[in-house]
């Protein structure tokens, strides 16, 4: 059974001319053997370190400038969502609703007929209220 190893082309380049073995290869794509050579470099170490705080602090500042807009428009594109998923749903209840009855019409279950409506009715009028249930709960805190 033979291993494949995948490396760029540079590295295959470097494995031709000898300045790098397979080892090194397949060492460098672990990211704990990446990681532990940054922890042992102090350079490496403090700029990693600098490079994720000014990111982190670059993406902070630029993330309030338009929070209100955002905001907005998540919201609207959440309403759109579940007005879609909620309209998919009822549909989906109707037809399996209709479904359910006609097979308990032909095996002539017929006192099962009002449980299968209830159940359906249930379903559809909880996606319907556990949106105006988080809103509300949303409101009230």
């Amino acid at each position: 059974m033979s291993k494949t190893v995948t490396m760029s082309i540079g590295q295959f380049m470097d494995m031709e001319r000898g300045t790098l073995a397979l080892s090194d290869i397949t060492k460098e794509r672990d990211l704990e053997y990446i990681a532990g050579k940054i922890l042992n470099n102090e350079k490496l170490k403090r700029f990693f370190v600098t490079f994720v705080a000014t990111a982190t602090m670059c993406a902070e500042a630029m993330a309030e400038t338009n929070v209100a807009d955002a905001t907005a428009k998540l919201g609207s594109a959440t309403g759109k969502i579940i007005t879609i998923t909620q309209f998919a749903i009822g549909k989906i209840c109707i037809i399996a609703c209709i479904l359910e009855i006609g097979k308990c019409l032909i095996s002539k279950r017929r006192e099962e007929i009002p449980q299968i409506g209830m159940k359906y009715f249930i379903a559809y009028l909880v996606v319907k209220l556990i949106p105006w249930l988080f809103d509300l709960i949303d409101s009230t805190f």
